[in-house]
């Protein structure tokens, strides 16, 4: 997956334009750096705030959407952390952001984990019982993305790093 990470992210939010020599692929090019992150980055984030604003209101299926698509905001998020100003340093939003992110996709594994393994256990019901695991684990969800969805984003916040300063 890593490998065909950036081929998939160029596809996604370029198009071939970046990889071609005509005009379009040259002016793609020459844009900076930071806007093609900010747009992937707000893509990402529009995608997983879609969901809505309770983890607990999605099946199964959508939970597992939902985590992969938080998967992918924190390998970008991860990845271009670095064009910002001072988003390594403790008092900045990214610490946060990654912690909160970070402490959602625990839960959200765990409830993945859970629902798969009501899938394969024998005599499984029509309408299966909530453990009360998944039901603590669904109430941390709700809490993290409740506060995780509503704070700022940094990258729309803070000015990108200059590069050439």
């Amino acid at each position: 997956k890593a490998v065909g990470f950036s081929a998939r992210l160029l596809r996604q939010f370029r198009g071939d334009d970046l990889l071609r020599e005509k005009p379009a692929g040259r002016d793609a090019r020459a844009e900076p750096i930071e806007g093609f992150a900010a747009d992937a980055l707000t893509a990402i984030w529009q995608e997983c705030l879609a969901h809505g604003p309770k983890v607990s209101r999605l099946d199964a299926e959508q939970r597992h959407e939902f985590r992969k698509e938080m998967k992918t905001l924190r390998y970008l998020a991860e990845f271009f952390a670095p064009l910002w100003p001072d988003t390594d340093q403790p008092e900045t939003q990214w610490p946060e952001f990654r912690q909160k992110l970070q402490d959602l996709q625990d839960d959200l594994g765990l409830l993945n984990d859970l629902a798969n393994a009501r899938k394969r256990s024998p005599g499984k019901k029509a309408r299966p019982v909530v453990t009360p695991e998944e039901d603590q684990a669904l109430a941390r969800a709700d809490a993290l993305w409740a506060a995780f969805s509503t704070q700022p984003m940094w990258w729309q916040d803070a000015p990108p790093a200059d590069h050439n300063a």
